[in-house]
């Protein structure tokens, strides 16, 4: 799978959570969607929490911890959850 249609298929998902809820998202309405093959969304997503997971991966990818002696890695990583 290409990084382009890997985006897409992460797009795909938050719009139709966005608008139908996590209940009724599946590969194929992902794939309908992002345009990309549904057996290609099916080999990542073959599931519920797939699909969660996919979208954590997303959220995380985009948080930038900033270090501080302070804290402990484990402390910093409670404050982004929290």
């Amino acid at each position: 799978m290409t990084p382009v249609a890997y985006q897409k298929i992460v797009a795909a998902t938050w719009a139709l959570v966005e608008k139908q809820g996590l209940r009724d998202v599946n590969a194929d309405s992902i794939a309908e969607n992002a345009g990309v093959s549904g057996v290609e969304v099916q080999s990542i997503l073959p599931d519920q929490v797939s699909i969660i997971l996919l979208l954590v991966a997303d959220v995380l990818s985009k948080i930038q911890l900033c270090p501080s002696p302070l804290l402990s890695e484990h402390d910093q990583l409670f404050d982004v959850m929290m």
